[in-house]
């Protein structure tokens, strides 16, 4: 026969396995939307500023926490900055571009943009809010305009 201690010790460590095997499946799943892989690579960007009309941009996030932007324009920089991941798999960045007077070739602007991205597993794109601040020339802030922007991959085509 099995002593009550015995019985209470056996029911103790099921709890401690069950509550253990739990742990690691929400840590495994939580996990999955953490990989930098789902981010790393090139992208499409739609820009809706609140009050604005709707933009489009390029970026691309690499593996080594560096971000690149490029936007039509003349008079316009690339963007460069730096993006990383929080524990829950949120991606924050920060890149800024310089504005110059192309007939003047003076410049005029930098303009700074932090974003926060959530990804969406059914669709395979980020999306989240952003702020942008705009500088003048001597470091005064113009306008800060914000809204949100959807990151959609660039898919490799087939070869023809």
């Amino acid at each position: 026969m099995f002593s009550k201690r015995r019985i209470a010790l056996y029911i103790g460590v099921m709890l401690v396995l069950v509550v253990g095997i739990l742990a690691m499946t929400s840590f495994v799943l939580a996990d999955s939307n953490r990989k930098p892989e789902k981010l790393i690579g090139a992208w499409y960007i739609d820009l809706l500023p609140d009050g604005g009309t709707p933009g489009h941009a390029l970026c691309t996030f690499f593996a080594d926490g560096a971000v690149q932007e490029d936007e039509t324009g003349t008079g316009v920089s690339s963007g460069h900055g730096i993006w990383v991941m929080d524990k829950q798999g949120k991606v924050r960045f920060t890149f800024a571009e310089l504005w110059w007077n192309v007939e003047n070739d003076a410049y005029t602007n930098k303009f700074v943009v932090s974003q926060a991205l959530k990804y969406d597993t059914a669709s395979d794109t980020w999306s989240g809010p952003f702020k942008a601040t705009i500088y003048d020339a001597d470091g005064g802030v113009v306008a800060e305009p914000t809204g949100t922007a959807k990151f959609t991959r660039i898919a490799l085509l087939p070869a023809p």
